[in-house]
């Protein structure tokens, strides 16, 4: 089944996002996930390198989903009352590179 990664941009989401999480990944459509605390941003423009904050995110998901089309239904019954994305990216599970020793 295609996988998705869904990047939540709110940082201070409700716990409401928290319990849709914990929904999901017991229904197994979220694979894995953490949260993404303040970072740094690594710029290439030129030749020029310039380097800034990265702002939080409340974290990143790795969910399954038929499609496209339901990975945004899945991703829209997010709960939130305050302004917030997801950005979702589709990726091939054949890809994924792992550190050496890792598994």
């Amino acid at each position: 089944m295609p996988r998705f990664l869904y990047l939540l941009s709110a940082a201070g989401a409700p716990p409401a996002v928290a319990e849709w999480v914990a929904r999901n990944t017991a229904a197994g459509v979220v694979r894995c996930g953490a949260r993404v605390r303040e970072g740094t941003r690594l710029e290439r423009s030129d030749g020029v390198v310039t380097v800034g904050d990265a702002a939080a995110r409340w974290g990143f998901l790795v969910v399954e989903a038929e499609d496209a089309r339901a990975a945004l239904a899945i991703a829209a019954s997010c709960p939130g009352g305050d302004s917030g994305t997801i950005e979702l990216y589709r990726f091939d599970a054949a890809d994924v590179v792992d550190a050496p020793g890792a598994g």
